[in-house]
């Protein structure tokens, strides 16, 4: 990446950051809180805890679409033979009173709502935007894109006051809806981005910012600069660009090992995410290339690519082909700092493993499950075993929690 190209793409971050202030204050404050977080639990385990700066909600188990690389609904999926109607689904009231909650807080943290499809529970999740907004909580939303192509649904997300919409897109029309596994949702999901962009401008508020994130894998190599180039006309805000979620067949056994030693527990999704195709047919040389051609480009948003400790040809080829390579020496600071709550209503450690839960909202406070005995054993468990392997649990080696 050339000087000068360096040189625009901070600039084109900066006028971003500008936009959109009150979410990216909320970011940086994030970031900041990750790194106290991590050295607090190296350095003492569970005793300076603080509250969440963060509150990450699934919404719903439930989607329409069945995307290949989904530890949900993806071809290894834990989901993949569950019926849409035994699917669970975050209770209303719970989600309710947790956004009060939160908004009694000193520092009020970003709560972010996601799924499966969050928008499948629309009237849940308009109401929570809504209602955090008016307590000044900063907001994000994950979403597929596809409902918003809903003049309707798209005219009341923005008038929520949703600070962050981040739309998933893995490629040009042809290999998104490959992946996605239905025709038209590129078409689609393009169509809610044009539609929110439309009525945040009529509504002179500015927001959302529009954050498309893409997914690397074997799948989708080759064709990321298109999609790059296909969204320079779209209006979009922000490119992501973000490595694959995935582990081995070995890995996940030792997964199991680790967590049933040290909680009793066998009961685990990490075969799910057990997409060693995706990862193996990777070419680590080339993918170095495109990434860099997409970062040279002239695009009128800036690109991010966060997080292996470079993106140079042995980086990417360690992140893909040696999953038992360490990448970074740092302790993952979500455990310490990001509360994630799931269906029907209960606090898990890592928003990919529910079974591993340890408070339910409908006996609890958010903060009385956040101090509760469960999270304290876990972090304890997690800061120990970093301090003797300089390592988080095997299941974290490719988690893109870490590495984005």
């Amino acid at each position: 990446m050339s000087a000068s190209s360096r040189l625009r793409s901070a600039r084109l971050k900066a006028v971003v950051a500008l936009r959109f202030r009150r979410f990216s204050a909320k970011v940086a404050g994030i970031r900041a809180a990750d790194a106290a977080a991590r050295r607090r639990a190296v350095r003492g385990g569970d005793r300076t805890l603080r509250l969440p700066s963060s509150v990450i909600v699934r919404v719903t188990e439930r989607c329409f679409l069945r995307c290949r690389m989904c530890g949900q609904n993806g071809d290894r999926g834990r989901l993949r033979d569950v019926s849409p109607s035994e699917r669970r689904v975050f209770q209303a009231g719970i989600l309710e009173r947790v956004i009060e909650e939160m908004g009694t807080w000193p520092v009020k943290p970003l709560l972010k709502l996601t799924g499966g499809e969050p928008l499948v529970e629309r009237e849940m999740v308009l109401a929570g935007l809504e209602r955090a907004t008016a307590l000044g909580i900063v907001t994000k939303l994950n979403s597929n894109g596809v409902l918003l192509a809903g003049e309707d649904l798209a005219r009341r997300v923005v008038r929520s006051g949703l600070d962050h919409l981040s739309i998933s897109l893995d490629g040009p029309p042809e290999v998104h809806d490959r992946l996605r596994g239905r025709e038209g949702t590129y078409e689609a999901a393009l169509e809610g981005i044009r539609n929110v962009r439309r009525y945040s401008r009529e509504s002179r508020g500015g927001r959302p910012m529009i954050l498309v994130s893409a997914v690397i894998s074997s799948l989708n190599q080759g064709r990321l600069l298109d999609l790059a180039r296909g969204l320079a006309a779209a209006d979009v805000d922000w490119l992501n660009l973000q490595f694959l979620h995935f582990t081995t067949a070995e890995n996940a056994d030792a997964a199991r090992r680790a967590m049933a030693g040290i909680f009793g527990r066998t009961e685990d999704p990490w075969d799910a995410f057990a997409n060693e195709d995706l990862a193996a047919g990777v070419d680590a040389p080339a993918l170095a290339r495109e990434i860099e051609a997409i970062l040279g480009e002239p695009l009128p948003f800036p690109v991010s690519v966060l997080g292996i400790g470079g993106l140079s040809a042995r980086h990417i080829e360690a992140y893909y082909h040696r999953i038992e390579a360490p990448l970074g020496d740092r302790l993952c600071p979500m455990p310490y700092n990001a509360a994630f709550l799931v269906p029907p209503g209960r606090m898990v450690l890592c928003i990919d493993n529910p079974f591993l839960h340890y408070a339910d909202l409908e006996r609890a406070s958010l903060v009385e499950g956040w101090h509760a005995g469960p999270a304290a054993e876990f972090r304890r468990a997690l800061a120990g075993h970093f301090g003797r392997e300089k390592t988080n649990f095997p299941q974290c080696r490719r988690c893109n929690w870490r590495f984005n």
